[in-house]
């Protein structure tokens, strides 16, 4: 065997290894309405960070307040907010007195913003569990209870859980689905939740709830003030400390719509994908180039092929195969996180619009262009 049939050979076994991961998932990563109801359960503090968010701060702190749950508290800070965020808050708190709002403190120059909204959050929270969760999320009414449920019965310091993703112009459909496919296809669920290994992890900030008490002892948000995201390296910390980290399906009772268009989109994935790598740069460039081998060389290989250009059976064999399996993979996240069905057939330009934000996202972090809300981020 030559050295190029090798090479399409490991493509093809990499594409059976995280297939064979991904199967695994489908039956190991529960939902969180799927796990049985405790005796009492601890009052939770509920804590939302608002910056510009008038489009859906109101959606958001209502579903927040009508959960079914017997014992919690929704804190919500506006974070200098330029739009009317802070106006809607308080029309919601004349009608839900138990909301409670917090205008926050100017930025110290050392913090990122989210980081310093959360730590401010967190110093007000009375309740036994810390839940962290987005402006632009939707809870429907019982999905606290499910997520305590399943926080309890696993015994855990820090649940993360998968919403769904609202996605309705080209750019969202195109490019946001790739989160799912890689939680499926990379994190070998049930031995990331046993082993201690901070790297075997994938938090997610739109959903994390912490034991009160782990958190403060952690440091909470504090210890992570100049990171750009929050949840991975929070993720990182729980397990680094030997705290137990869990994550669980939540697409049938969360919903987020994280970016509206294509600007969004792309500056929203320039901001955190170099992050979620720990700004390695070898393994992010090593991830990201075989990635691309993985997506766009069965197909060129074909296309060659189709043009009458002689290929060897067995390099066709295998591109074909890995193609095959590639679909395969992401038809398997986009069926499991209930996507269009139709957003199949666009894999390899999602992947391909991808590679160019990863590209844009290290190159930007870091030469210290990174902007988000209005505020400049340096790493």
């Amino acid at each position: 065997m030559d050295y190029f049939t090798f090479h399409v050979l490991a493509l093809l076994i990499f594409d059976l290894i995280i297939l064979l991961i991904s199967l695994i998932n489908l039956f190991t990563l529960k939902r969180i309405n799927n796990f049985p109801e405790i005796k009492e359960y601890p009052k939770v503090s509920i804590l939302v960070p608002a910056r510009n968010e008038e489009d859906s701060i109101e959606k958001c702190i209502i579903s927040l307040l009508n959960q079914n749950y017997p014992s919690f508290e929704v804190i919500v800070l506006n974070d200098n907010s330029a739009d009317r965020t802070g106006m809607i808050l308080e029309s919601i708190k004349k009608k839900y007195e138990n909301l409670i709002i917090i205008n926050g403190n100017e930025k110290p120059k050392e913090w990122i913003g989210k980081n310093w909204a959360c730590h401010q959050l967190s110093q007000k929270a009375e309740g036994e569990l810390y839940l962290f969760t987005d402006a632009d999320t939707y809870h429907k009414e019982n999905s606290l209870v499910n997520a305590v449920n399943c926080f309890m019965y696993k015994k855990l310091d820090l649940l993360t859980v998968i919403p769904k993703q609202i996605v309705k112009s080209w750019s969202e459909q195109f490019i946001i689905p790739i989160m799912h496919w890689s939680i499926l296809s990379f994190l070998p669920i049930k031995l990331a939740e046993k082993v201690k290994s901070p790297k075997l992890q994938i938090t997610i900030g739109q959903y994390m709830l912490f034991r009160g008490s782990k958190y403060q002892k952690m440091g909470g948000h504090e210890t992570i003030k100049t990171e750009i995201i929050d949840d991975m390296p929070l993720g990182r910390l729980t397990k680094s400390l030997g705290y137990k980290w869990g994550i669980a399906d939540g697409s049938d009772n969360i919903e987020c719509r994280m970016y509206k268009n294509f600007k969004e989109v792309y500056n929203g994935f320039t901001r955190t994908l170099f992050c979620v790598f720990n700004y390695n740069i070898p393994i992010f460039l090593w991830v990201w180039f075989f990635l691309a081998l993985v997506a766009i060389q069965p197909i060129v290989i074909i296309f060659l092929f189709l043009l009458n250009i002689e290929i060897p059976r067995l390099i066709l064999i295998f591109s074909i195969l890995t193609l095959f399996l590639s679909f395969l993979l992401w038809a398997i996240s986009i069926i499991r996180f209930k996507y269009p069905k139709y957003l199949i057939l666009i894999y390899p330009i999602t992947m391909l619009m991808i590679l160019i934000i990863a590209i844009r996202s290290m190159y930007q972090t870091l030469t210290g262009k990174i902007k988000w809300k209005g505020r400049s981020i340096e790493k």
